[in-house]
């Protein structure tokens, strides 16, 4: 669809109405495909998300399609993934599984933590610098969630799921935690940054 798309672009240079219209046909499109082969709606709209980011990629259009996903289509997603949730299921999982819940969440922040600490020493980062590529790889929200859901409600052949409540539960409260602390921790490290830089213009100016 992108291929096709973008070569109708190239050749016609239709006006940013058409280049809408043409992106509603895309998600349609995309959206009856993924029902034919029995595909899971989140994986379907993450495919149709693909294919209009690479047909409208360089043109005005895209800007208007970001500030549409961000003020529309992703409130709605996280929406419909709230309105799926038991939260007292997951509340039971917490109380009776919190260790597993604990050391899934420190696991994730620490694997984060090793991968950006070998690459700044393979690349001699500066101590700032790899923490705060450690709390940019941080969060995880969109597509941990959407992979969660889609295991959770996802049989096998005898009729059970792929992951079960503790699971589920366990990477709900790991979105949480790393959704919150990257984007503080991030803030912290790119102050000292920028600070460390400010203080080396002002050295090279000095001399």
């Amino acid at each position: 669809l992108s291929r096709i798309v973008r070569w109708y672009f190239r050749k016609y240079s239709p006006d940013q109405e058409i280049q809408m219209l043409i992106l509603l046909i895309i998600v349609m499109t995309a959206a009856m495909l993924a029902e034919l082969i029995h595909l899971e709606s989140i994986v379907g709209a993450f495919m149709a998300g693909l294919a209009v980011n690479r047909c409208l990629r360089g043109t005005k259009t895209h800007e208007h399609i970001e500030v549409l996903g961000k003020t529309l289509f992703v409130p709605a997603f996280f929406l419909s993934i709230g309105l799926s949730l038991d939260l007292p299921k997951i509340w039971e999982s917490l109380i009776h599984h919190f260790w597993f819940v604990a050391l899934l969440s420190a696991g994730l922040i620490a694997a984060k933590f090793a991968a950006a600490w070998v690459t700044g020493a393979v690349f001699k980062y500066k101590r700032d610098e790899w923490l705060n590529m450690w709390s940019l790889s941080m969060p995880q929200v969109a597509a941990t969630i959407a992979a969660a859901l889609v295991a959770f409600n996802s049989l096998d052949a005898n009729n059970n799921r792929l992951i079960d409540q503790n699971v589920l539960s366990g990477v709900l409260v790991m979105v949480v935690i790393t959704a919150i602390g990257g984007p503080i921790l991030t803030e912290i490290f790119s102050k000292r940054i920028k600070g460390e830089c400010a203080v080396r213009d002002e050295a090279k100016e000095n001399a």
